[in-house]
């Protein structure tokens, strides 16, 4: 059958058949996309730790990692396509350190740690070149001045945790594993490399890059280090750890818990579809972001309004200023503290109320 016979079947009008089509055709593109990310495969993982893991929460999981790679779940198309969004980015951050004359050298260099069965590949080396308003070279102070150029990580993060990574402090103790074991990662590769210092690059959607510079973390280092020591002695008996305690997040994201005896124990766990999946995605980053607009919004409600015990900057004022209005209105309300009800009429006193509001004069 021809083409033109086919498009005698569709039914309804010429804008319908038209519309029936180009979702077909739409389809065609969008499977061949598809086609393109699917059937990956892990990682051969059993010789070695990886630096970017070796700081998740869970010895079963890095266990798991070392001895069941090949079970290990492969990412769904969705993962795929975010992981693919997060290189661009991060390849994006590489191209503007080359702009500007700080390209990224050794890129993919592998580390390697024999003793701990640690290994890594670093995003590149960043030059050092530090230079005064008159164009004149600075030379870093005592022993690090030898060091001409310090290992580097490009990261890219999800929009809703921007405002909470502006530290490498924050990223130590960020509450979401995958974003504390972003420092870990760089830190190993200080130790590996006997470079002291070092830089996370973070960068997400629509805005400019944030530069971190980090100093070796000896603490964070052996926290990780005796990670490492664990997982080889269990690879190497056979064996397992513990698992850590159920944790919805932790486990939900872990690429092995169809064989990890803790989330099988989870009888009222239920299957969430891929479009819920989507919406509880977005109810997840409206959430986040409400928090944070909530918790800036209190400061400077605090600021500029405050209460009768701490007034701000306007409390109490009235002002205009182009189509700000500031008002302060004053209520007054009675009340009998103290006071049995049928005693309360004598002993009445008027309590004074002030509210000052900040709005736009035609809402």
């Amino acid at each position: 059958m021809n083409g033109v016979e086919l498009l005698k079947q569709v039914p309804g009008t010429d804008d319908e058949k038209t519309l029936t089509l180009l979702d077909a055709y739409v389809l065609q593109i969008t499977s061949k996309m598809d086609a393109l990310r699917q059937g990956r495969k892990p990682h051969d993982h059993s010789e070695w730790n990886w630096a970017s893991e070796i700081h998740h929460p869970c010895l079963k999981n890095l266990t798991h990692c070392r001895r069941d790679w090949e079970n290990r779940q492969i990412m769904d198309l969705h993962g795929v396509y975010r992981t693919e969004e997060g290189q661009d980015q991060e390849w994006k951050i590489k191209k503007w350190l080359g702009d500007v004359g700080c390209e990224l050298s050794r890129s993919q260099e592998s580390f390697t740690w024999e003793r701990y069965k640690i290994k890594g590949k670093i995003d590149g080396m960043l030059p050092i070149d530090i230079r005064d308003e008159e164009g004149n070279q600075i030379i870093l102070p005592g022993e690090y001045a030898q060091f001409k150029e310090a290992p580097t990580e490009v990261k890219s993060i999800g929009p809703q945790f921007w405002n909470s990574t502006k530290t490498i402090e924050e990223l130590k103790g960020h509450k979401k594993f995958w974003i504390n074991k972003i420092p870990s990662q760089l830190n190993l590769y200080l130790v590996m490399s006997g470079i002291p210092f070092g830089f996370i690059i973070l960068k997400t959607w629509g805005k400019k890059a944030r530069i971190l510079p980090m100093m070796i973390d000896y603490d964070l280092a052996e926290l990780d280090i005796s990670k490492a020591e664990k997982v080889n002695a269990h690879y190497e008996a056979g064996t397992y750890p513990e698992p850590m305690p159920f944790d919805a997040t932790v486990c939900a994201m872990c690429d092995f818990n169809h064989i990890c005896q803790p989330l099988k124990a989870q009888t009222n766990l239920v299957e969430i579809s891929e479009i819920d999946e989507v919406e509880l995605e977005l109810y997840l980053e409206l959430e986040d972001q409400k928090k944070q607009a909530q918790a800036s919004f209190n400061e400077m409600e605090e600021k500029l309004i405050g209460d009768e015990e701490k007034p701000g900057k306007y409390f109490g004022k009235n002002a205009i200023s182009g189509a700000i209005e500031i008002v302060t209105k004053t209520t007054t309300r009675k009340s009998y503290p103290g006071i049995p009800l049928e005693v309360k009429k004598p002993y009445e006193k008027e309590n004074t109320k002030t509210k000052t509001t900040i709005r736009r004069i035609n809402q």
